[in-house]
């Protein structure tokens, strides 16, 4: 059971990590002025811009992170099956 509970709480935790890291990547990127322009004018963003380089940053670090994600993903589509045929064995 220990190791169940471990496995459940590293699970979360790599998934926190993978999409904290995606959302900060991103947040990186947009708030680098080189990158991407942020204006202060309006209130939903209809002046703000990529700069020269901006989408293909952005486009870069998505690829770099697909592999994580996907990974990931499979991760918890695996624990879930798993689940699903112990739940199925109980009964």
């Amino acid at each position: 059971m220990l190791s169940g509970l471990i496995h459940r709480i590293k699970g979360t935790y790599m998934n926190d990590l993978i999409e904290k890291q995606l959302y900060l990547g991103i947040v990186a990127v947009l708030k680098d002025d080189k990158l991407y322009y942020e204006s202060r004018i309006g209130k939903k963003g209809e002046y703000n811009h990529w700069r020269e380089g901006g989408q293909e940053a952005l486009l870069t670090y998505i690829e770099a992170m697909a592999p994580l994600i996907l990974k990931n993903e499979r991760e918890k589509l695996d624990k879930r099956a798993k689940e699903l045929v112990m739940e199925e064995l109980k009964r």
